[in-house]
């Protein structure tokens, strides 16, 4: 289990390098924060479990977010990301073969494009929000800050 981890991360670590970009434009502040969060817990990895675990986890974490969720091919009804931080954003990044992707967030009365390629930046621990079904394989990828 752990080294299906480690090969995950390091399949997708330039698409998380580019999440953390996208984090270090919107809000630097946030991104810095979090940055030295990670950092910390790097150097104090010899207090944990599994010491030589985190440390090929760090190896190949290349995001400023502490925490994602992979939803696949299903719709999400309305619902808050409670994994995340209030007033924090979460990055949804989307990936697949499909069309007519959709996203809704009742408070903003916002339908959005949701296909391929879209990344989506809000707190989604404040929004309600949900995603409508879709024909064709759908990957979300919810970057998310703890």
């Amino acid at each position: 289990r752990q080294e299906s981890g480690i090969a995950f991360l390091q399949e997708t670590h330039v698409a998380a390098g580019i999440v953390g970009a996208m984090l270090s434009i919107i809000h630097p502040e946030v991104y810095e924060a979090h940055l030295l969060v990670l950092l910390e817990m790097h150097r104090m990895r010899n207090c944990l479990a599994d010491p030589e675990f985190t440390k090929a986890v760090f190896e190949d974490w290349q995001s400023p977010f502490s925490a994602f969720a992979i939803i696949a091919n299903r719709e999400t009804e309305f619902h808050r990301d409670n994994k995340g931080r209030p007033m924090l954003p979460d990055v949804l990044s989307m990936y697949g073969s499909y069309q007519r992707g959709r996203l809704e967030i009742p408070l903003l009365g916002a339908r959005f494009v949701y296909n391929p390629g879209t990344n989506v930046v809000f707190p989604g621990y404040m929004m309600e929000h949900g995603a409508s079904k879709t024909d064709g394989e759908r990957v979300c990828i919810a970057s998310l800050l703890r």
